[in-house]
């Protein structure tokens, strides 16, 4: 009865908000992606709005085109966080798959952070002087 009680535990604290303040992108919560910097870079967004950068070895072909990527985590659970060695995987009917090894995942906003400058702009004096 307590193996039970104890994974539920674990799982909540673990898809808690707080939880996702860490600087770990876990596959399980990517909400949204966009290439940038010529294929060879992505913008990551997770479940609670958090961005990443996530950089890639050489060029992941025609990334910006791509409707959908997966990503790969060596530790085999959706629950894992992205590190360095990891994959984003492509499809492509032609070509077959793809896969683009990750080396480097760098949290550069929070939800949190984003919706404290948007609310800092939207309080603060207009610039032209119409107030």
């Amino acid at each position: 009865m307590k193996k039970p009680l104890l994974a539920i535990l674990a799982l909540t604290i673990m898809t808690s908000p707080a939880f996702a303040q860490r600087d770990c992108l876990r596959v399980a919560d990517i909400r949204d992606w966009r290439a940038i910097d010529n294929n060879r870079t992505l913008l990551v967004e997770d479940s609670w709005r958090n961005q990443f950068r996530v950089s890639l070895i050489g060029t992941c072909s025609n990334l910006r085109f791509r409707n959908s990527v997966a990503f790969r985590s060596r530790g085999g659970s959706r629950l894992s966080c992205l590190v360095p060695g990891d994959s984003v995987i492509t499809r492509d009917r032609m070509m077959g798959n793809s896969r683009c090894a990750i080396t480097r995942i760098e949290r550069i906003s929070t939800g949190t952070e984003r919706r404290s400058r948007r609310s800092a702009a939207a309080n603060s004096p207009s610039p032209s002087g119409n107030q």
